[in-house]
């Protein structure tokens, strides 16, 4: 009986414990909340924040209704991960063009931060940084430049014919999203490395799953810093390295194939410019040294090639 009691009484100081450890912790983040102007929004549940409040409907209309209960701009917590949600076009004209610095930088979620090698490609790369910035002058003067886009013309139309000609001699009912999909993959390949991939359909198929992973989301995502979402998460994202190394070592076939192409060309890269194709030009810079004092590894260029 007196072990009973004592076994009771132990239970009932470690949820007082508990209890008390909550109070404080939600005392704490009131406090804190309290010293920043934040937008107004709904009440908001411990642990989970407001994902109640978008289950069971389309998420963009129940953000609608809520807009409707506390303004255009409202702040909401999914998980642990604060989300501003604007409703209407004088506070998205606020943000994306008066502030639009402040809020330039992508977050990079886990399944995101495994396929950008740890979000330093040009799209998760932070705006501010000198990684970011050699990037954007790489893409805008020597990748991505009118004469760039119009060199590659010829390309997009022998691949747009190939198309038209294998639908005309098919006899049988086609996919044209499935053919229109190998044609952008073919013009994409040759405008980036000089000719059709090799392993094409390989390549297709873990980006269709690099797709499918990106557009949904982990645990780990709404719940950063939690261990029992990254223990619960995990799976997920073994898959997602998987598919990362599958993809990685495509890509990284395609480079090493180029660099030994390149190999023996003269100091004035004339081979180089008669191809004229993405993946020469990285290599080139990554011969010369990098771009605006940042070097280009693999990783950076499969990045960029990404």
């Amino acid at each position: 009986m007196a072990e009973t009691q004592h076994t009771q009484l132990v239970c009932y100081t470690l949820l007082c414990i508990l209890v008390m450890a909550i109070l404080v912790k939600l005392k704490h983040m009131r406090a804190s909340a309290s010293r920043l102007n934040l937008p107004p929004g709904p009440w908001v549940l411990p642990v989970i924040g407001h994902m109640h409040l978008l289950l069971g409907a389309i998420p963009y209309q129940a953000m609608h209704r809520l807009a409707r209960q506390h303004g255009p701009v409202m702040l909401l917590r999914l998980g642990h991960v604060p989300t501003l949600v604007l409703s209407s076009a004088e506070a998205a004209r606020e943000v994306m063009k008066v502030h639009d610095a402040a809020f330039a930088d992508r977050p990079v979620y886990a399944t995101a931060d495994i396929f950008t090698y740890g979000g330093e490609d040009i799209s998760f790369a932070r705006h501010d940084s000198r990684h970011w910035k050699a990037l954007r002058k790489l893409c805008a003067v020597e990748l991505l430049s009118p004469r760039r886009v119009r060199s590659f013309r010829h390309v997009r139309e022998e691949e747009a014919a190939r198309l038209v000609l294998s639908v005309a001699g098919a006899g049988r009912i086609v996919n044209v999203g499935d053919m229109l999909k190998v044609m952008m993959n073919d013009v994409v390949m040759r405008a980036s490395v000089g000719d059709r991939c090799v392993q094409r359909d390989a390549y297709l198929e873990e980006l269709d799953r690099v797709l499918d992973l990106m557009s949904g989301f982990n645990l780990i995502d709404l719940f950063p810093a939690s261990r029992l979402a990254r223990a619960i998460g995990g799976r997920a994202l073994g898959a997602t390295w998987e598919v990362h190394r599958r993809i990685h070592s495509i890509m990284d076939a395609m480079i090493s194939d180029h660099r030994t192409a390149m190999e023996g060309e003269d100091d004035n890269d004339a081979g180089c410019e008669q191809r004229g194709d993405i993946l020469t030009t990285l290599l080139r810079f990554q011969r010369d040294g990098g771009i605006g004092g940042v070097a280009l590894t693999n990783e950076k260029i499969s990045g960029v090639l990404f």
